[in-house]
């Protein structure tokens, strides 16, 4: 009978197989039972970096599995021997590196002894790669490491979450049976990435918020992720074409329809080539001449402004050939010609020249391999065949598209058109990430069960993936990544177990409960947030909701209240101190924490954009950068002035521009859809107050109108060029730039509320030559974008302003006194002052770089109890019986109050007596850019000669911000 269980396990053994098959044969007899005591890990002498790191791997975990430290040696000991990489062990029983694939590995017992071998790199040092943590650094073979970590999984029980003593379960047990067995593994996608740089703040050690992690790579290396990049990711950047044709050939550059090439390297990705120029020569012979060993110097090729092939697309055998990003659809005769009517306009015209350089590399006897990705708008498959030295990834929505089904259903015909084409499979790029419009800080999006779905179904057509994961929190994907490396190694795995055996091991007795939040948080996010879809007039469209929606109708408060509960029913299971309880507070205070906290965040930002106002027709505003950057220091004023006739609303723009001449702006029809391109302003408007229609003008600096009204659905809108506002447009040089005058009918704004509306101001400062100018400013800073309009500021008519320059953008530091800011009229000084300044007690002070408006706010400090302020006399300035908003825009930094009452930062008004704003609960700690409101309504009798407002940090230390400030009568 044992020979009859052994027979097909030694046949395995002495049998001759070709490269890259799998088997797994594992039998019921025990070949070793293992102790601390009686088990050597040996590491022969001469075997890699990477044996060297497995060994210690194995190790650390088998004498936590065992119980007491088992030894590493070079020589077997007396006992069951743990033989970690090639070696003259492994060769001894006919173990070959040339029946492994890459990434692949054997496991053998012999006796009472055990093989853990694999191809690795022989030079990389895991120590070093992971410390470093870079891309290209950890882009090495480790076999034996792969090969340890399953032997750990399959025959011990450990699970590899997250590193750490909470992500990683090691089940103690002593003798540990390790049954006869033969296996020969490899993985079944050759291509296992996510975006393990930029996925999120890590929950512990010192960088925790680097890009580059240790311990997430490590984490990668334990999920056995990718060991090889195939490059295809807009290789056609990695040409420098911009450095070397950008000025002696701009033929080769898509022609813009203002006449102009797309050679300004100040362009939002610039380069856009013209691919029925010159340049697909140049790109065939820079392919040729890399594949064919010949030196960058010969082609002028560069990276980083030195002679050299880009690493990033060239990669041997490969070329990436894969154009820049966001597309550029050039205007000449001939790239229009080519273009299409279909979605994927521009197929024909790019996979013929992909084509092209793939026929001719054959009949150049050239060797190499070009890759390219389907991608939008070439996702088409052609009509001419495809050579074989073409490897075609395919970028698709993903998991998250299984929301919805239509869409689902097609992105999966384009991957089996592909294939269909190819005849082989292809690989994916797919978004299942925390980006662009679903970026949402704080809102947990953790999908394991979309993730096996969906690569376990399409595993027949394809080997591999990219799953660009970015993220805020680490721990939100953590599951993802384990789920998804767990399919590419095994297609068949039945990933709804792996969840099963995960929530047991990891929460115990709390593994319900624990798994209730975690599937909450991925049906919320798949059905209500990502794949949200709702009903338009023009059909269901997808909608990822807003700020509005996301806290009043998906995370309400009764869901929340919902989730603490669960939160607390789990911690209520596990015992205190334990593993599972310790994980349980783990997870909430990285997933339920950070939810609450964006919760108030929202109600914050909410009450602080409610307090971002536009006072016509005496105010002004200023147009801040937009999203600055240190390489673009070249900054420049933008005014925005306006006034409500009984016709008309105008608007003024001041514009300073000391490089007028350099402008790009043409005359364009009106409603032209390429109108942002140029030098131009923007104007936004919601007349209704509803936050959902809004409209917006695009005024170029050559005098050009388009006009467009915006229905919101979700983060996205609907747009309507129909709309015509009838505004009447000027522009006007001046001394120091331009000037535009925008003149919009009533009529056309029927709904305009005159007490006030949402608006936004925005401008596009678009120069043919500058690289160091920065290109787009905007007016509300809590906008992710022009079109952010729940986060637009109002525009409100001016009530008396009481306070003088509650901005801080008029008044002077009078050195003279060393405590005021403002001027002396008629013997009487109007604006702010503080008392005389200690800088050991307090200081106050204008700050350029810290304000809620432009230029500037004011900063007061306190470092004693003494606390500090600063104010306004305002004697006869208040009425009798009258209503008066008081209001600020404040930031606090570590305010910490130093006595029990009467302490943190307030208001304090006096007319016949101190008014507090707040008037219990002064604030303290640290907040972000606050609105602070208050309506007053004055006694029968104001003394005329003692009022004044004060800003004070009282009983306390720490910083306080102050902007905006104002005193508002209200009718």
């Amino acid at each position: 009978m044992k020979l009859l269980l052994l027979l097909p396990l030694l046949l395995t053994m002495l049998g001759c197989k070709t490269a890259g098959h799998k088997e797994i044969n594992i039998s019921k007899q025990d070949a070793a039972l293992l102790t601390a005591e009686n088990c050597t890990i040996v590491l022969a002498p001469g075997t890699s970096p990477t044996a060297k790191f497995a060994a210690a791997e194995l190790q650390t975990f088998l004498s936590q599995v065992l119980g007491g430290k088992i030894p590493v040696s070079a020589t077997p000991g007396n006992g069951p021997n743990l033989f970690v990489g090639f070696s003259e062990h492994t060769a001894r029983i006919g173990l070959d590196p040339a029946a492994l694939v890459r990434d692949g590995f054997f496991l053998r017992s012999s006796g009472q002894d055990c093989y853990l071998a694999g191809i690795d790199d022989p030079q990389t040092d895991p120590e070093v790669a992971i410390k470093r943590s870079g891309v290209w650094i950890n882009l090495y073979e480790r076999g034996t490491l792969f090969a340890v970590y399953d032997f750990l999984e399959r025959f011990a029980g450990v699970r590899f979450y997250f590193p750490g003593e909470l992500g990683t379960i090691v089940p103690q047990q002593s003798p540990l049976r390790i049954p006869v067995h033969s296996i020969v593994e490899k993985p079944d996608f050759t291509q296992r990435r996510y975006s393990n740089y930029y996925d999120g703040e890590y929950f512990e050690g010192e960088n925790r918020k680097n890009v580059l992690n240790p311990l997430k790579t490590l984490n990668e290396y334990r999920l056995r992720g990718h060991t090889m990049l195939i490059p295809c990711c807009h290789g056609l950047n990695g040409f420098s074409f911009l450095d070397r044709f950008g000025k002696s050939h701009p033929e080769y550059f898509a022609l813009l329809d203002n006449g102009q090439r797309h050679n300004n390297p100040a362009m939002s990705h610039p380069g856009q080539l013209c691919l029925s120029s010159g340049i697909t020569e140049e790109i065939y012979q820079d392919i040729k001449a890399y594949l064919q060993g010949r030196p960058a110097s010969e082609r002028g090729a560069l990276m980083n402004g030195k002679s050299a092939w880009s690493f990033t697309t060239f990669r041997k055998p490969y070329v990436d050939v894969m154009p820049q990003d966001s597309f550029y659809a050039c205007k000449c005769d001939k790239c229009q010609a080519a273009f299409t009517s279909h979605e994927y306009y521009a197929s024909k015209l790019v996979w013929d020249n992909v084509i092209d350089w793939a026929e001719r590399l054959k009949q150049d006897g050239v060797e190499g391999q070009l890759n390219m990705m389907a991608y939008y708008p070439y996702r088409g498959v052609p009509q001419r065949e495809i050579p074989d030295n073409v490897n075609v990834m395919v970028a698709e929505g993903g998991p998250w598209s299984q929301a919805n089904p239509e869409q689902l259903a097609r992105e999966n015909d384009e991957i089996k058109a592909w294939v269909k084409k190819l005849g082989r499979k292809v690989w994916l790029w797919n978004y299942a990430n925390k980006h662009g419009r679903r970026a949402m800080p704080g809102i947990p999006a953790p999908t394991p069960r979309a993730v096996g779905k969906y690569y376990q179904s399409l595993a027949p057509y394809i080997f591999g993936m990219y799953m660009e994961s970015e993220s805020d929190r680490f721990l939100y994907f953590y599951l993802n990544y384990y789920i998804q490396c767990k399919i590419a190694w095994d297609n068949s795995v039945d990933y709804m177990a792996l969840l099963d055996e995960h929530y047991r091991l990891m929460f115990g007795p709390a593994a319900e409960p624990m798994r209730k939040i975690m599937e909450r948080f991925e049906d919320i996010w798949l059905h209500q947030i990502s794949g949200r879809t709702i009903d338009t007039p023009l059909g269901p469209v997808s909608a990822v909701p807003s700020d509005h929606d996301l806290w009043h109708k998906v995370y309400t408060k009764k869901v929340l209240a919902e989730i603490v509960a669960d939160f607390d029913q789990a911690a209520s299971l596990t015992a205190a101190g334990s593993l599972e309880a310790r994980r349980v507070a783990l997870f909430r205070r990285e997933y339920l924490d950070p939810l609450q906290q964006a919760a108030q965040n929202y109600l914050d930002k909410t009450a602080a954009v409610r307090g971002l106002r536009f006072r016509i027709p005496d105010g002004s505003i200023r147009l801040r950068p937009f999203k600055p950057e240190p390489a673009r220091p070249d900054l420049v004023d933008t005014t925005v002035r306006a006034e409500l006739t009984a016709d008309n609303l105008i608007v003024y723009f001041d514009c300073q521009e000391p490089q007028f001449a350099d402008t790009v702006a043409i005359v364009r029809p009106h409603d032209n859809h390429d109108i942002w391109r140029d030098n131009s302003v923007e104007i936004f408007l919601n007349p209704s107050g509803d936050r959902k229609r809004y409209y917006q003008l695009i005024i170029n600096s050559a005098g050009s109108l388009s006009d467009i009204r915006y229905e919101k659905i979700g983060r996205d809108s609907q747009h309507d060029y129909s709309w015509n506002s009838d505004a009447s447009v000027s522009i006007s040089k001046t001394d120091s730039g331009f000037q535009v005058k925008v003149s919009i009918p009533r009529r056309s704004l029927p709904e305009l509320q005159a007490d006030g509306f949402p608006v936004n101001f925005c401008r596009n400062r678009i120069l043919g030559s500058s690289t160091t100018h920065h290109p787009l400013y905007i007016w509300s800073q809590f906008a992710s974008g022009f079109h952010d309009l729940e986060n637009f500021g109002t525009m409100v008519p001016g009530g008396k302003e009481i306070l003088f320059d509650g901005g801080f953008d008029k008044v002077p530091f009078m050195k003279s006194s060393g405590r005021h800011w403002g001027f002396t009229e008629n013997g009487v000084f109007r604006g702010w002052v503080t008392n005389p300044q200690d800088p050991a007690v307090f200081h106050c002070e204008l700050d350029e770089q810290v304000y809620f408006s432009l230029p500037r706010s004011m900063r007061i400090t306190s470092h004693t109890a003494a606390g500090a302020s600063i104010g306004q006399i305002l004697n006869g300035m208040f009425k009798p019986n009258t209503k008066y908003r008081i209001s600020a825009q404040i930031k606090l930094e570590n305010v910490v109050k130093l006595k029990p009452s009467a302490s943190g930062f307030c208001l304090n008004l006096w007319d016949t007596a101190n008014r507090w704003f707040p008037q219990h609960n002064w604030l303290d700690g640290t907040m972000d850019w606050t609105y602070l409101s208050f309506v007053h309504t004055t006694p029968p009798v104001v003394a005329p000669d003692k009022s004044y407002l004060q800003v004070r940090l009282m009983n306390c230390s720490g910083t306080a911000w102050i902007d905006d400030v104002s005193i508002e009568e209200l009718p």
